[in-house]
């Protein structure tokens, strides 16, 4: 979602520019904060990569198995953070979708650990990193192990 629109699919960067340029042109009011469950919408479980009060937030569902999600956090999403998040014109939210199995509920479950401990993000992106290189859905790899690998490269309390 940008500014509660849904965008579906691994989006090329470049269509994502365009939809971000135009949501700033817009004038939309940004997503608020609540309490309350919404697709569209800021929890307050959600922890926000760059400026809570960027006039343009970009909320994705993901799964960290996923190929195509896996592409957006490749292609992607490292230019919507060089380029609208540290600008302070976004605001992004990652929600854990799990849909390809039990390693992927693992590995979203891994994740809001680090939430808990304020790392979210870090944590996040080494997941990511671990099955670009991976490559390959449901085989195995995402184990407690890696999960508290990573916590402890994190800098995570991992017990």
């Amino acid at each position: 979602f940008v500014n509660g629109k849904e965008i579906l699919g691994a989006v090329p960067y470049a269509q994502f520019q365009t939809i971000i340029e135009n949501a700033l042109k817009s004038n939309q009011v940004p997503t608020v904060i609540s309490n309350q469950s919404s697709t569209k919408e800021i929890s307050s479980r959600d922890v926000v990569l760059g400026d809570p009060k960027a006039p343009v937030t970009l909320i994705e569902y993901g799964d960290y198995q996923c190929p195509f999600c896996s592409r957006f956090f490749k292609d992607t999403e490292p230019l919507i953070r060089e380029n609208y998040i540290k600008t302070g014109k976004v605001k992004m939210v990652f929600r854990n979708f799990q849909f390809l199995g039990s390693e992927s509920t693992n590995a979203a479950q891994a994740a809001e650990c680090a939430k808990d401990q304020g790392k979210f993000w870090v944590y996040h992106d080494a997941l990511y990193t671990i099955e670009l290189n991976d490559g390959k859905e449901n085989n195995g790899n995402l184990t407690r192990e890696l999960f508290i690998d990573l916590a402890k490269s994190a800098g995570l309390d991992a017990k």
